[in-house]
């Protein structure tokens, strides 16, 4: 915990990431472990995938298994024990995999996977759990980084309006930030209201 506290910048997320990776490594037995980071607004997902050579990002999925938004909608845990289990999800997995755990935290799903059936203990999902626990702490960090870094652009956008003209600039600047931030919107805009106007009848 105490790197999440020291979270900066954007790229401490992978470092946390990988330390995670480690001490899990350490006190389960897994043949591969993820991280997916869930919009169940889009329906869309995206992995990283960790592993004793570092932390890899997969590119967006544009739908969502039915054992990721189910993790994620009630935060519970899915555990798949076996290909029977996998195949009634529908899970997509190569067939050296046998069971999933999918447990959530703040940003989607913490998961580790086994070469057998039943791969996993109860006391493996508690643990699991409190990894995701802390997950969440540093996704939480990684947000609040994430919105500060987006005010400060805009507002030394703002700093450089020289014209009325120059805003937008700051309009651009402002959309760019809103979809780094993984905002959904179609048009971005600003009212301007004149206050010498009569107000209507």
């Amino acid at each position: 915990q105490t790197g999440i506290l020291k979270m900066q910048i954007q790229e401490d997320w992978h470092q946390i990431a990988g330390i995670l990776y480690e001490e899990l490594h350490q006190l389960v037995p897994f043949a591969g472990c993820g991280i997916a980071m869930v919009d169940l607004v889009r329906r869309s997902f995206y992995t990283y995938d960790l592993s004793s050579q570092g932390v890899r990002r997969g590119e967006v999925c544009s739908f969502l298994p039915r054992s990721l938004e189910e993790a994620v909608r009630t935060q519970k845990p899915v555990y798949r024990r076996n290909r029977r289990e996998l195949e009634a999800w529908g899970d997509n997995v190569g067939p050296e995999r046998n069971s999933v755990l999918d447990v959530p935290f703040a940003g989607g799903t913490l998961a580790i996977n086994s070469e057998e059936e039943n791969g996993f203990s109860g006391q493996d999902t508690q643990l699991l759990e409190r990894f995701a626990q802390v997950l969440s702490e540093a996704y939480t960090r990684l947000r609040s980084i994430q919105h500060q870094e987006t005010l400060n652009q805009v507002r030394q956008a703002v700093w450089r309006m020289e014209r009325v003209e120059d805003l937008r600039q700051v309009l651009k600047i402002m959309a760019g930030q809103l979809q780094r931030l993984e905002i959904l919107f179609d048009n971005l805009g600003v009212q301007i209201v004149s206050q010498t106007s009569d107000p209507p009848a």
